[in-house]
């Protein structure tokens, strides 16, 4: 269970590639809780929108 501004973190399984991000949507799609996460890149203009596994999440703050 993560709250809306929360910070997390998760390694995505197969590529291995780390991201960081705030949650800034939860919605229960079929009774699961998933989250929609904006993730800032410091080279793009704008943040970029990942929907991860809840059980890759970790919380950082």
């Amino acid at each position: 269970m993560f709250a809306l501004k929360a910070i997390v973190t998760w390694t995505h399984p197969r590529s291995g590639k780390m991201h960081t991000g705030v949650i800034v949507r939860v919605y229960q799609p079929n009774g699961s809780e998933r989250y929609v996460a904006q993730v800032w890149r410091p080279f793009a203009r704008l943040p970029r929108h990942y929907r991860p596994n809840p059980t890759w999440l970790k919380k950082l703050r």
